[in-house]
């Protein structure tokens, strides 16, 4: 008996052997048949790169992976990788095809669960009364109003405008999504550039490619682990294409600590990207608002460069951070020393310390910049002797306090591509600001980079702080006794929950505005290395391009005292350049005929009724693009308007995916799309034939007969081109206006 089971139980182990063998042997032949096949799929997959992606392709054409992970297969054939470190497989079940399905059919069940599938629909405060502001809170009124109707049932769809993918492994689950499901905007992240190698290895990106291809379907592909990188790519990528594709959903693919901080990354600040490029009042105003400074005879910086003995000078970029009360009695003494820049409020604070800015920086296109400058009491007389150097955009009124002023274009705005498409100017000749954004500070760091200065020391650009104030005590936010005034408690920049590594302490209070403040500094810095040195001499937010230097440690006295008035006529005489307009001329390079073409074409394409959500958001997308297009081509308000047009697509997709029912979801975003594009463009169209003198503070009387108009159409057919116009009162297009009221004094009415 013993024996029978011991010859059993051999038995069963040779069988055990014979199994194990035999599945070895079917391993090694998959495995075998796998290796065999990857250079083909790879260079397959480069191939198509080479023409959609080609900066992907340039890495992995001779990319050779790390030793971190081998690419191994089951027995069944399919790809794993096996994680060298730990020894596990990446894909943890017994088939890769079926974990990756199973994450793609867990989604299509959670999507009502998934946050951002519907946006909060806000009412924005309006301070200065646009008709942007105006016509997008009353479609957010309705949309809220439909919301709280009992009959929605946003949950289960077959697509969805935008879809983030968090971290992308092998790549099967791509395959599996656009079977069931269309993401119309896809953006993958996958940092880990062996797993994308490897997906290029095993995975069919052609077939995949191609077919996103043939529907016009959207694919962005983000390779780094720079989180805030990200962001700025994608900004890019809105900018140039269209931001009218929300809502959104997020798919994680695998769990790391830097996939959770690129999730929560988008789902705080993807928003605040979609409504970041500015809208058609805002660009309006900064349009009249240049073309009114241009005919005032301010001129504009070439790109010629300043003499050598000149910008070998020390020059001091003044910010109105809390540590320039630390050195501001050292600055009144060095003066003479250096050359001044003094950003924004920062001009306020060297005046009450009997200190002369050299330059004034200025940048808000908005006219409560005038107020806080006109309030000014001590040494009236440096707006006689400051060189004020502002943006293009900047309120005529602002420059009208200073004797001397100059400006340069401002890029991203309408102005750059209508001056040169109506051969006003050649951009190669004018020099433009790019990074001027989110401080004026930034403004004033590109500006003395792009004049050519080579020594150039920051003080009170803090972006940040070591205590509880964002600003220096002697500015206009604080009285005489250091107290912060009432009305600036709760500023938004004194909020500061994140802490960074610090320029002199170990660690400062910051936030997202002053972090980005930083980061295009360091940027601006990058682009002049090679011209600039830089020293931060703020106790602030440390920057790694520039180096840390304590102001009372550089050595003032081997610089000699500089002849200010002369630095002021060399600027003015050497590197900028007074234009001439013909009023003519700009009237008939408006184009408003061409505008008004451009909408009613846009109008009548929604004379059909798209048959699916993806036709819907396709359309949009499409519709957005093309009045950039035409913005950038030089029919200026294209673009003015391509803006406030993706924000009510923005809000119409949340109709467009209310309901379950397709179909009954379409009617629904088809009728307010209609009606309220009849108000949009009827608005626009009249506001922009008083472009000339559509400044803010004179705008409102714009404004109330745009919406009187929009509210006689919307329930009836659209103008035709070309008919009347309601009467609006003569334009005026001094800057001076006595009878202008500021933005606070326009909010009040």
């Amino acid at each position: 008996m013993e024996l029978e089971e011991d010859i059993g139980s051999m038995i069963d182990s040779l069988e055990s052997i014979k199994s194990d063998l035999e599945r070895s042997i079917a391993i090694q032949k998959a495995q075998d048949a796998m290796n065999a096949a990857v250079p083909e799929r790879l260079a397959e997959n480069l191939e198509l790169f080479r023409e959609l992606f080609p900066d992907i392709h340039r890495h992995y054409e001779h990319f050779k992976p790390s030793d971190k992970y081998e690419l191994v297969c089951a027995e069944d054939g399919e790809p794993n990788l096996l994680v060298k470190e730990s020894g596990t497989l990446f894909y943890h079940g017994k088939s890769p095809f079926s974990d990756c399905k199973e994450l793609v059919r867990n989604l299509m069940e959670e999507q009502s669960s998934l946050s951002g599938m519907i946006l909060a629909v806000n009412v924005e405060e309006d301070p200065y009364f646009q008709f942007h502001f105006h016509e997008k809170n009353r479609l957010a009124r309705e949309i809220q109003s439909l919301c709280a109707q009992p009959d929605a049932d946003s949950k289960h769809h077959e697509s969805v405008p935008t879809m983030f993918m968090f971290g992308l492994g092998l790549g099967f689950q791509l395959g599996y999504l656009y079977e069931t499901f269309t993401p119309v905007n896809l953006f993958i992240v996958e940092p880990d550039e062996d797993l994308f190698y490897y997906s290029l290895c095993v995975f069919d990106y052609t077939s995949l490619l191609n077919y996103i291809r043939s529907e016009d379907l959207g694919i962005f592909f983000y390779l780094q682990n720079d989180t805030e990188e990200f962001v700025h790519n994608v900004n890019r990528y809105l900018l140039t294409h269209s931001s009218a594709s929300m809502p959104q959903m997020y798919l994680g693919v695998y769990k790391s600590p830097l996939m959770d901080e690129f999730m929560e990354l988008v789902k705080r600040d993807f928003s605040s990207l979609v409504y970041n490029s500015g809208f058609f009042d805002d660009m309006l105003f900064g349009m009249s608002q240049s073309i009114t400074n241009i005919s005032n005879g301010i001129p504009l910086l070439t790109r010629a460069k300043l003499p050598g003995y000149v910008t070998s000078k020390p020059l001091v970029v003044v910010g109105n951070g809390p540590s320039l009360d630390d050195d501001i009695d050292l600055l009144a003494q060095v003066q003479n020393r250096c050359i001044i820049a003094a950003c924004g409020t920062a001009f306020s604070v060297l005046c009450r310390k009997n200190i002369k800015a050299d330059f004034y920086i200025a940048v808000e296109r908005t006219n409560d910049v005038y107020d806080s400058l006109a309030i000014i009491t001590e040494h009236r007389e440096f707006f006689m002797e400051t060189l004020c150097i502002g943006l293009d955009v900047v309120h005529p009124r602002t420059f009208s306090l200073f004797k001397h002023k100059a400006m340069i274009i401002k890029g991203n705005e309408l102005m750059p591509a209508w001056l040169a498409s109506n051969k006003f100017i050649s951009l190669k000749e004018f020099a433009m600001a790019v990074r001027v954004n989110p401080l004026v500070s930034n403004f004033g760091l590109e500006l003395v980079s792009q004049l050519g200065f080579q020594h150039i020391y920051m003080l009170g650009i803090d972006n940040g702080a070591l205590g509880e104030q964002s600003h220096s005590k002697f500015s206009m936010y604080y009285d005489e006794n250091n107290n912060l005034l009432e009305q600036y408690k709760g500023m938004l920049l004194d909020d500061m929950p994140m802490t960074m590594p610090g320029n002199f302490a170990e660690k400062v209070r910051t936030n997202r505005m002053f972090k980005l403040a930083a980061r295009m500094m360091e940027l601006t810095m990058g682009n002049y290395k090679d011209q600039s040195e830089y020293f931060n001499c703020s106790n602030g937010l440390r920057m790694e391009r520039a180096k840390s230097l304590h102001f009372a440690d550089v050595d003032w006295d081997s610089c000699g005292r500089i002849d200010k008035s002369m630095l002021r006529t060399i600027l003015l005489s050497s590197v900028t350049r007074k234009l001439e307009l013909d009023p003519r001329r700009i009237r008939d390079g408006l184009r408003a005929d061409k505008f008004s073409r451009i909408m009613d074409e846009i109008y009548h394409d929604w004379d059909t009724r798209p048959a699916t959500r993806v036709e819907f958001v396709l359309r949009e997308e499409y519709q957005a693009e093309y009045l950039k297009g035409h913005g950038d081509s030089g029919v200026a308000p294209s673009k003015a308007l391509g803006s406030t047009y993706e924000m009510y697509m923005v809000l119409l997709n949340q109709l467009l995916y209310f309901y379950n029912d397709e179909q009954k979801s379409i009617d629904l975003a088809y009728e307010m799309v209609r009606r309220y594009l009849r108000r949009l463009f009827t608005g626009a169209r009249l506001i922009y034939s008083k472009v000339l003198d559509f400044q803010l503070g004179r705008h409102r009387k714009y404004v109330e007969a745009a919406i009187r108009a929009a509210d006689e159409v919307e329930f009836s057919d659209m103008p035709e081109i070309g008919s009347p116009e309601p009467e609006l009162p003569p334009a005026s297009r001094s800057g001076d206006d006595s009878d202008l009221a500021s933005e606070g004094e326009a909010a009040q009415a």
